[in-house]
């Protein structure tokens, strides 16, 4: 097999048990991995729009619409009109904010015992090639 496709085949096998384990993490505390994405987004660049949310996790904007909705009913974000009374500006609320810290904590924890036997330099070269594809698609 060639490496390129041994290489996507092995990423696209990854995918789904760490999705797997990410949601059954976050199913104890009610949260769908969707939800976790739009809050981390949130969490680290800032109140958004939900077509700011909807590009960035490439899904459609009704769909980001259900998730934000969803957060909102959790008490995770709010949501307050922008300037143009069309645009809705969503933000983390502080229980959103703390759910993020705990849910960042145990990731880290998580994706440092999955990265344990990669070094550094390893794994920023792994992160540069995903990264560059991700901007080709």
């Amino acid at each position: 097999m060639n490496q390129h496709r041994e290489l996507f085949l092995a990423f696209s096998r990854l995918q789904q048990p760490y999705r797997k384990h990410l949601n059954e993490r976050l199913e104890k505390i009610n949260l769908s991995s969707a939800q976790w994405f739009v809050l981390y987004f949130i969490s680290n660049e800032g109140p958004q729009t939900v077509s700011a949310i909807a590009t960035h996790q490439h899904i459609e904007r009704p769909t980001s619409t259900k998730v934000v909705q969803k957060l909102v009913e959790s008490g995770y974000v709010e949501v307050t009109p922008g300037a143009d009374k069309r645009v809705k500006h969503v933000s983390l609320t502080t229980e959103g904010k703390n759910i993020c810290d705990d849910v960042e904590a145990y990731l880290s924890n998580y994706q440092q015992e999955l990265a344990a036997d990669f070094t550094q330099e390893e794994q920023a070269l792994v992160t540069r090639f995903l990264k560059t594809v991700m901007n080709k698609l």
